[in-house]
């Protein structure tokens, strides 16, 4: 109904929604593109989200952002509420797996033709119940990790990541394309800078093992802090 709704305002500028039960099951994967070049700021707030009910393939936020097109946008603002983790039976890697979906979903493969998008923030934080300080296990090999990709982002001068877990920067598995290891950065990369704000619960060997992913796709020097 809203990506009906929302041509109807051809001159929206700013989209802010907070949304309750973005991650719930929708009928309709696959939605026709709803294009929006009026709009310049996109601001989403998904509250409560459940990892234990989410299904990357068919939840409702990637369906619409898979649909929603936003060509003229300049800044974009993500944050995701976590929800009563510690409530269920978790299992770290089907965790990790879905942390990397979710931000594959939120992070669509065509955020990278907006060229004039130039600030991007990217939250995520603890909207309820969560795992505690003492459940964090600090094992690379067996730990809850936000994976990042880098691919979707590289195009924006401007990124802030603010995280309440160990989060790491990746290359996109699932665009079939060595785009971060094969671009020519001077001529396609606009990233210049990073920010890690609001991450009071990571290690310094979290915010290392962070930095070294980024080194390990030869982007950090290209980055001022």
């Amino acid at each position: 109904p809203l990506l009906e709704f929302l041509p109807s305002m051809p001159k929206l500028a700013t989209l802010g929604l907070e949304l309750y039960g973005a991650d719930e099951e929708v009928a309709t994967p696959e939605l026709p593109d709803c294009e929006m070049p009026s709009i310049l700021s996109l601001d989403l707030q998904l509250r409560e989200f459940h990892f234990d009910e989410f299904d990357v393939e068919n939840s409702s936020i990637a369906t619409f952002l898979d649909a929603l097109r936003v060509p003229s946008v300049e800044e974009l603002f993500i944050s995701v509420g976590v929800w009563e983790v510690s409530k269920i039976d978790v299992n770290v890697t089907e965790l990790t797996e879905k942390l990397a979906s979710l931000s594959r979903s939120l992070l669509p493969g065509h955020l990278a033709n907006y060229k004039r998008l130039s600030r991007m923030s990217f939250k995520l934080w603890a909207d309820g119940s969560v795992w505690s300080k003492k459940q964090r296990i600090h094992d690379p090999l067996d730990c809850d990790i936000l994976s990042i990709p880098l691919d979707r982002i590289l195009n924006i001068p401007s990124v802030t990541i603010s995280s309440f877990i160990p989060f790491l920067f990746t290359q996109d598995t699932d665009s079939g394309d060595k785009i971060v290891r094969d671009v020519d950065f001077n001529e396609q990369r606009r990233l210049r800078e990073l920010k890690f704000v609001g991450c009071k619960d990571l290690t310094t060997m979290d915010v290392k093992r962070a930095v070294d992913s980024l080194k390990s796709l030869g982007v950090w020097r290209h980055i001022k802090q």
